[in-house]
């Protein structure tokens, strides 16, 4: 909660303050009027203790609805805002990709045309690289747009994780360990993009290896779990059966304000030349597409964990 919120322990005042007022006025109205020298005695003692521990079970209950309320209201407003980037972006990616797809045939044009003069085709050779590159970029925004076409399957989201272990390790390299905990019992079945869904915790691999450029650890886990309303409002998702997959790494961490903007596109935190601030906001279109979520949690210093929530899929007929 935003600053020092005392509405839960002024509550907590009035409810104590009338529980012992109650009790002592009805024990000398019952007892004390009809007795000369009453003092309270042992039940009026255990009375006032109960009214003081149920003061501040009141307290920490209504504290903890305030704070789920703040989170599903910031939640929401998060979505909102990268709901209305994605309408933008959408636009934009349009727009753009039909300037790349001439420039693109052009310079396919002119560089099959160049064979008898080396130099210039070489230079024609940059001018399609540029704009082959520029166009897997567009691709990516419109992922986050969720306006990439997607190519559903059914398939075990840990065998799949098991097959990628080795290239994951690859992208790490020796100085990074990898650890998978993909206990549990199964089915693991998603109905999902399987190469958006390689991409994805191969992008989170790569962003851990950044993170950690002195060596550490990166940890894969997965397990199921149901959702129930309160559990889903804060990650804008539908109660439900779901396979979490958390990727936890032991790098630098974010702040509060990066974690804000995390999933924005073209938004990063690493120098020139490390990345184009894509990544997060792909995944965040890719689980929208996938009717899942995504989770994040970081402390500077001590490193961030991504979790991802695919919904399962349905038992097979």
């Amino acid at each position: 909660m935003q600053g020092h919120d005392f509405t839960p322990y002024k509550i907590a005042a009035i409810y104590l303050f009338a529980g012992v007022s109650y009790i002592l006025v009805s024990d000398w109205l019952v007892v004390g009027s009809a007795t000369a020298g009453w003092r309270p005695g042992l039940d009026t003692a255990k009375g006032v203790g109960f009214v003081v521990v149920s003061a501040a079970l009141i307290a920490w209950l209504v504290r903890r609805e305030l704070q789920r309320r703040e989170d599903v209201i910031k939640a929401a407003g998060a979505a909102q805002r990268l709901e209305a980037l994605g309408r933008l972006t959408a636009g934009v990616a349009h727009d753009f990709n039909n300037l790349l797809t001439v420039v693109i045939n052009s310079a396919e044009l002119l560089h099959d045309g160049l064979d008898d003069r080396p130099d210039q085709q070489r230079h024609a050779g940059a001018i399609l690289g540029a704009g082959e590159r520029a166009a897997r970029l567009v691709e990516n925004l419109l992922v986050f747009a969720r306006q990439h076409p997607v190519h559903p399957q059914r398939f075990d989201a840990n065998e799949r994780i098991e097959a990628l272990e080795p290239l994951m390790a690859q992208a790490l390299g020796k100085h990074i360990l990898l650890s998978l905990d993909l206990g549990g019992k199964g089915p693991f079945e998603v109905l999902t993009d399987p190469v958006q869904f390689d991409s994805t915790l191969l992008n989170l691999t790569v962003n851990a290896r950044d993170a950690m450029p002195e060596g550490g650890q990166l940890r894969i886990e997965s397990k199921r779990l149901h959702l129930n309303g309160s559990q889903a409002a804060p990650l804008q998702a539908a109660p439900g059966d779901y396979l979490a997959i958390s990727v936890a790494d032991q790098g630098e961490g974010m702040t509060d304000e990066v974690m804000q903007r995390a999933f924005e596109p073209f938004f990063t935190t690493k120098g020139p030349d490390r990345g184009t601030g894509l990544g997060l906001s792909t995944i965040f279109g890719y689980m929208r597409d996938a009717r899942g979520a995504v989770a994040l949690h970081s402390t500077p210093g001590k490193g961030t964990r991504v979790t991802l929530y695919f919904p399962l899929a349905a038992p097979a007929a």
